[in-house]
């Protein structure tokens, strides 16, 4: 578990850095070329220092002693609870050679990776995808149906839907768990979460530990079956907050229903979705969850919100249990959200724009204010923002020079006709 020793604000920026020496050394030194193997090792290795400190004190110079100081501390009582990183541990071909520098270096990225992470104050940063992405930079994401959040729009849904102490929060499509990480960091302990990939999984639970949370509420399973759905209703869940997998052949809108329906009446959802989602999807599925749920608001998002993902997504606020009926939806545009495209490290906020914006968009999505960009739509004819049409205004002085380059037109093409006779 993560213990901070300043108030000084985590810079994710070094937690970058050593996550890429770190894949870097299990790739070029270990020759271990699986992506989501490397994330294996780096995982354990972090949960073993950062809980044990068993790779500063007894410093393996080669892969021997490195998988034996591993494996040795998951036997330890404090890591009882993440044994499902220790099972994918141990399904990693862990080489028996590797050159002593480049042991030296993974050591050291993993060392510097921890120190950070209990020297500066840390505010529920997705760490585990942090490491995803850098031992993942040959690979995308959606490989595996993975998209991931980008943190501020992470906080904003969870200012947005008003997440309280004693709320239970859940995320049935958890990926690394950034959705739960922050709410356990800034608003509830009480988060609950499904992944369906057992390696994301694993990493989810070292995830939610290193932020206080209890890895024991992450499962692994399919958001889809009736299995998972008894679970859910088990846990009195009062908050959703997911970014299901878009693609079809993952059932995005299957998981968003089974969660609807294994949730009390009453409670506050938001999912991120491809903005047509609800438009394109099988008509009698929308029809049924319609049915049974009310879209409140929808938040259409930047274009180029998913770094290298050609998705275009909004936020759909949505309350559990309570028919949509006449009842229309406030929709609003965030077309800027401060960031741009940084060479190598994707989209980046390096000018601090968002700290002026989000106050705006968290009073416009809790009603307290409107945007530029706010408007209403029929659920009955669509279900994404619309591009609003202009206001056409006619002022005398319009209407009086058009009537009379209208006349001035009629008056031309009868002399026109006259001359011709």
């Amino acid at each position: 578990m993560v213990t901070q020793n300043t108030t000084h604000q985590l810079d994710v920026n070094d937690l970058h850095t050593y996550a890429a020496r770190a894949s870097r050394a299990l790739h070029v030194g270990f020759n271990i070329e699986d992506p989501y193997q490397r994330m294996i090792i780096a995982t354990a290795a972090i949960l073993v220092e950062n809980v044990t400190s068993k790779l500063s004190e007894t410093n393996p110079t080669t892969p021997e002693e490195l998988d034996l100081a591993i494996e040795e501390a998951f036997y330890t009582p404090v890591l009882a609870h993440l044994r499902s990183v220790q099972e994918q541990y141990q399904l990693v071909p862990f080489p028996e050679e590797a050159p002593a520098e480049q042991v030296e270096k993974f050591v050291n990225a993993i060392l510097d990776f921890c120190d950070t992470l209990e020297q500066y104050a840390w505010g529920g940063e997705d760490v585990m995808g942090i490491l995803f992405t850098e031992c993942g930079r040959t690979q995308k994401k959606s490989d595996l149906g993975q998209v991931f959040t980008p943190p501020h729009i992470t906080n904003l849904i969870c200012e947005t839907l008003n997440i309280e102490p004693d709320d239970n929060v859940l995320d049935a499509a958890c990926g690394t768990g950034a959705f739960l990480t922050v709410a356990n960091a800034k608003y509830s302990h009480n988060t609950y979460g499904v992944e369906y990939h057992p390696i994301i999984h694993a990493l989810t639970q070292a995830n939610i530990y290193l932020a206080g949370g209890n890895p024991d509420n992450i499962i692994l399973g399919d958001s889809q079956t009736e299995e998972v759905s008894k679970w859910i209703t088990d846990q009195n869940i009062t908050k959703v907050i997911m970014n299901p997998p878009y693609e079809t052949k993952y059932g995005c809108l299957n998981i968003v229903e089974n969660v609807l329906n294994s949730v009390p009446a009453g409670t506050q959802c938001a999912f991120i979705l491809p903005n047509t989602k609800l438009e394109s999807g099988a008509p009698t599925q929308v029809k049924r969850i319609l049915k049974n749920n009310r879209v409140t608001q929808i938040l259409r998002l930047p274009d180029d919100i998913f770094y290298k993902a050609s998705v275009l997504a909004s936020i759909f606020y949505i309350t559990a249990g309570e028919p949509q009926g006449d009842n229309e939806i406030i929709t609003h545009h965030l077309a800027d959200d401060g960031h741009k495209t940084v060479f190598r490290k994707g989209r980046q906020d390096p000018d601090g724009n968002w700290k002026n914006l989000e106050p705006h968009w968290v009073k416009v999505l809790t009603g307290k204010t409107t945007d530029k960009s706010t408007t209403t739509i029929n659920p009955a004819e669509h279900l994404s923002w619309q591009t609003p049409r202009p206001e056409i205004t006619v002022t005398y002085e319009d209407f009086y020079k058009k009537a009379a380059a209208y006349l001035e037109f009629i008056r031309t093409e009868n002399n026109r006709t006259h001359d011709a006779q």
